[in-house]
């Protein structure tokens, strides 16, 4: 037995109508109740100065220079609210360690749509698809290859080493080939108390 039910013209105009206005109100809510765009600035006490490249490579597990191909998700770093965006990176070259193929790049700082924020994390600036970076990794107690930020995820211009051109692919793998050979001990770097 098939039961139809029969809406007058004007009746199903009105709910259809109370549908579409309802939808717009909710929308307009949406909109009016979600924050302005904002950049949140994270900062942390470092243990040493990350700007020094031997330090840097002392203390990364893995230098390598890398393409990124894709941003894989997000996570929060431990028990703080601070976003880790996951990177996919296409290994050129390993410095220090021993990664080839495919890796997954962990960079604290990401965006936090509730609160409509991009949390960045030491001036760092996030990762661009398609470019290629020097990076300096160390993995954390969770697993994650995370970058150190600014100093360890260094983006590269081209192959040519012009005058004046800090961040040339040259300029860099000569830098970080130097910093390694070089490298100030990991025990080195954290006072002891």
């Amino acid at each position: 037995m098939v039961l139809k039910v029969k809406i007058a013209r004007p009746a199903l105009y009105q709910v259809l109508a109370g549908c579409v206005a309802g939808a717009l109100t909710v929308g307009a809510i949406g909109v009016i109740a979600r924050p302005d765009f904002s950049v949140s600035h994270v900062h942390s006490q470092r243990a040493f100065d990350y700007s020094d490249e031997r330090k840097l490579a002392g203390w990364a597990d893995n230098v390598f220079i890398g393409r990124v191909t894709a941003k894989t998700g997000q996570t929060t770093y431990g028990t703080t609210d601070i976003p880790v965006t996951l990177w996919s990176v296409d290994v050129s070259e390993s410095l220090k360690g021993t990664f080839t193929g495919t890796v997954t790049v962990a960079q604290r700082g990401g965006y936090n749509s509730l609160t409509n924020t991009l949390k960045v994390f030491e001036e760092d600036t996030l990762l661009s698809v398609g470019q290629e970076y020097l990076f300096a990794t160390r993995v954390n107690s969770a697993g994650l290859n995370v970058s150190t930020p600014k100093y360890g995820d260094v983006p590269l211009s081209g192959e040519a080493n012009s005058v004046g051109e800090t961040n040339s692919r040259v300029a860099v793998h000569e830098r970080w080939k130097k910093a390694i050979a070089n490298q100030v001990p990991r025990d080195q770097l954290i006072p002891k108390n």
